[in-house]
C-alpha cells in the first residue's frame, strides 16, 4: 500500500494550479518543496528553513533539479506576510520534522487561511501523539475551512490533515 501521506499530499497536489504561490512552513530537506515546485512550474515556492545547513542541501537539490521557483526563507515562519504579495494557493507544515509550539501553529495556520481564497488547501502533517496540535487543528473554525483527516488504524502514525478554505 502506498504511503497514506504520500496520497494526502497527491490529494492536495490535484487542486493546486500550475502557478501561484505555495508555503512550505516547515522546509528540512527539501524534497516536499521539489515536489511542489515541479508540479507549480509556473508558480513560486516560499520555504522557510530553521537553519543553514538545510539551506546548502536545498540549494543543490534544487539546482541538480533545474528548479529556480523556490525561495529559501531563514525567518519566523508568523512572518510569511513580508513574502507574499497578495495570497497563496495553499500550505504545507510537517510537525513530525520540526517542532513548533502548538499555538504558534495554530496562528500560522490561520494567517494562512485569510491568505487563501475559497477552495484553497493547506496540508499538515501531526504526530498521533501530539495532543495539543492534533485539537487546535480539529478545533479550526467551522465557518472558516473543513478539516479532514487521514490516519492508518492501529498503527501510531501520524495524522495528516487537508484543511480547504471556505467562503
Amino acid at each position: 500500500m502506498e504511503n497514506f501521506i504520500t496520497i494526502a499530499k497527491n490529494i492536495m497536489l490535484k487542486d493546486l494550479p500550475h502557478d501561484g504561490v505555495f508555503v512550505n512552513y516547515t522546509m528540512t530537506d527539501g524534497y516536499d518543496s521539489l515536489n511542489f515546485a515541479k508540479y507549480m512550474s509556473d508558480g513560486n515556492i516560499i520555504a522557510f528553513a530553521s537553519n543553514e545547513e538545510q539551506l546548502d542541501n536545498a540549494y543543490k537539490l534544487f539546482e541538480s533539479n533545474f528548479q529556480d521557483n523556490v525561495h529559501i526563507i531563514i525567518d519566523d515562519i508568523e512572518n510569511v506576510n513580508k513574502y507574499v504579495a497578495s495570497s497563496i494557493n495553499g500550505f504545507m507544515i510537517d510537525l513530525t520534522k520540526v517542532s513548533i509550539d502548538a499555538e504558534k501553529v495554530k496562528r500560522v495556520i490561520d494567517n494562512s487561511l485569510n491568505l487563501m481564497s475559497h477552495g484553497k488547501v493547506g496540508f499538515v502533517i501531526v504526530n498521533r501523539n501530539d495532543v495539543r496540535n492534533n485539537e487546535n487543528i480539529a478545533n479550526i473554525a467551522k465557518n472558516k475551512a473543513e478539516v479532514l483527516g487521514l490516519a492508518m488504524s492501529n498503527m501510531d502514525t501520524p495524522i495528516a490533515y487537508i484543511i480547504e478554505k471556505k467562503n
